[in-house]
């Protein structure tokens, strides 16, 4: 039984993960955190997994980019009020490209934007990959690190807090698709 959980949890995690990278508003981040706090020994699977569908998704969305941004990524970033920050970020990848993707973790821009807009731009898809797979661990695994190294504190507090921190998500969300509706 505890195995099959964890394969679930496994399974369920890297699903939202791919959803994010190129389409779902919801970040992955607060699962991995809640994940981190109940079990800090999956560490390693957890962002290993993480990573790898995120980077999955990453490829997804640049080929939505590349080969079908009219007609499907277009669309994803009218619905997210994303067309500013998608030509601020194109600019960005037309003059620093790898490196863009390198810091994108550190960056104003969601990662689905920033993998539509590497594909839209025909930029060099191998080292874009590369970029991708460099940075997207790196992300996930200093995650990781903060809530094994500092979450822990609070690990009793979350814990049996747990039903709160999904429900703030929830209405976090709501909020988010809410301010979306009304500001375009």
């Amino acid at each position: 039984m505890h195995e099959s959980k964890h394969y679930r949890d496994l399974i369920a995690i890297g699903f939202a993960s791919f959803l994010e990278s190129f389409i779902s508003p919801m970040p992955v981040d607060p699962a991995l955190m809640i994940l981190l706090i109940k079990k800090p020994e999956w560490k390693h699977h957890l962002w290993i997994v993480v990573s790898l569908t995120s980077v999955c998704g990453g490829i997804v969305g640049y080929v939505l980019g590349a080969v079908f941004f009219s007609v499907l990524a277009q669309p994803i970033i009218e619905f997210y009020c994303l067309n500013t920050s998608f030509d601020a970020f194109a600019n960005l990848v037309h003059e620093y490209g790898f490196y863009a993707m390198l810091l994108k973790p550190f960056l104003p821009f969601p990662f689905k934007l920033a993998v539509m807009v590497y594909g839209f731009t025909g930029y060099n898809f191998w080292l874009f990959l590369l970029a991708t797979l460099v940075s997207r661990p790196l992300r996930f695994c200093f995650v990781s690190f903060l809530m094994v190294k500092f979450g822990m504190r609070y690990r009793d507090w979350l814990l049996k807090h747990v039903w709160l921190i999904k429900l703030l998500y929830v209405v976090f969300i709501s909020g988010f698709m809410v301010f979306l509706a009304f500001k375009c």
